[in-house]
């Protein structure tokens, strides 16, 4: 499967292209991106419910042979435009949310029956040259006939949504509630969402459509995970920033992969040891069910610290954390396939959780303090004994992935 940052790239990347004559890798890659977000953002309604749309108008358009008419073209742009703003924006607000799922409701109700309706093409149109006709009219049985008339000579512009109303009647919300629960049947049982078809294509495509071409770039190479600067830079950093006292930092020591780093105790709200079948389970899924942790005759929040052991009980027994990746050029791109424990980690109202190889009993003090930013890692750690440890930065990994979790 896509990791989020690739699937936030592919997003960007389809945005600005010019050509929207999607080929059959293309689409699958955008599937794969769109099933990747999803799951990140399966507790936030407003981009989980945009997603499922997209999906839906991105499979109208493969079922008609990758021909896909300018509204939707219009309609997924914005969608990907919105989601990937959503998604690098660390403010959360509601409000503007709320607002913005009602104006794509709105958009896909209109959209639907043109793009439901299949296309007709006779055997000499080709789809190649969809959107792209010359000012000089050509014969009806010469190019492919649209529900709702002939498209114009030039691409449309992309047109801004309409204004959404503020209240919707009764009769409206139920409709806009069946359409939604249409779609989302239709993308959640559609064969071509089997992720199993999609993993056997990723690694050639990803080679071939994502990464820059050497034979007309010479000097390209592929890009570093995002956030994540190179080992040149890396070190130029480090040379920079003196090593400072701090007060004393209690930190836990986590393996993630083959790298082993520093985290502050006082950001863990839970330690669990992990069995095979557990990390199968949340590796699928993309997410831990707090429920998990429930024992019998023992309080669930009581098993948490900070902010999580303040919910209700029954609260607790119905959410569910996704599960982080920490980004840096020492770290796996993907969660640590060889976990056998995990952490749940929190700041304020956003939580987490994190798959780990080993996680030291031992809770040893930092005294000392060097910046040297990559990715996640903000700087390196030293502890009473001059060991010197990479240390996460657990805030930059919540606002990016993390849940906010609210009373």
């Amino acid at each position: 499967m896509l990791s989020i940052q690739e699937s936030i790239t592919r997003l960007r990347a389809e945005i600005i292209v010019q050509d929207w004559k999607l080929s059959p890798q293309r689409a699958e890659m955008l599937k794969a991106a769109f099933a990747c977000l999803r799951q990140r953002f399966k507790n936030r309604k407003t981009p989980h419910d945009i997603l499922i749309m997209a999906d839906y108008v991105l499979n109208q358009g493969i079922k008609n042979n990758y021909i896909f008419i300018p509204p939707a073209i219009d309609f997924l742009k914005e969608a990907m435009a919105h989601v990937v703003s959503l998604y690098e924006d660390p403010l959360f607000d509601p409000d503007r949310e709320t607002k913005l799922l009602k104006t794509f409701q709105i958009k896909i109700k209109k959209l639907l029956p043109a793009i439901q309706q299949p296309l007709t093409q006779t055997p000499k149109a080709e789809s190649g040259k969809v959107g792209q006709n010359s000012g000089n009219p050509t014969p009806p049985n010469d190019r492919t006939i649209y529900p709702g008339g002939i498209p114009p000579p030039k691409p449309l512009p992309v047109n801004p949504l309409p204004a959404a109303k503020e209240i919707f009647s009764q009769e409206e919300q139920q409709e806009i509630e069946q359409v939604m629960n249409a779609l989302k049947n239709a993308v959640y049982t559609s064969p071509a969402n089997d992720t199993d078809a999609i993993r056997r294509q990723l690694e050639d495509l990803l080679d071939t459509e994502m990464a820059p071409k050497e034979a007309d770039n010479p000097a390209a190479t592929k890009p570093a995970r995002s956030g994540a600067p190179t080992a040149s830079d890396q070190s130029g950093k480090e040379a920079d920033n003196p090593i400072s006292d701090c007060p004393e930092t209690p930190i836990r020591l986590l393996t993630i992969g083959k790298t082993t780093i520093g985290i502050p105790d006082s950001d863990i709200a839970l330690i669990s040891p992990l069995s095979n079948s557990q990390r199968a389970r949340y590796l699928k899924s993309g997410s831990v069910p707090l429920n998990d942790f429930s024992r019998f005759m023992k309080n669930l929040a009581r098993q948490f610290k900070g902010p999580l052991s303040k919910f209700k009980e029954s609260i607790l027994k119905q959410m569910t954390l996704p599960v982080m990746t920490p980004m840096s050029i020492d770290l796996p791109a993907i969660p640590d396939e060889t976990a056998t424990a995990l952490i749940v980690v929190g700041d304020g109202q956003w939580n987490g959780v994190i798959l780990c190889a080993k996680i030291s009993e031992a809770v040893p003090a930092m005294t000392r303090f060097q910046k040297a930013r990559n990715g996640d890692i903000s700087g390196f750690g030293y502890l009473k004994d001059s060991t010197k440890i990479p240390l996460l930065n657990v805030i930059s990994v919540l606002r990016r992935e993390g849940f906010l979790t609210v009373h």
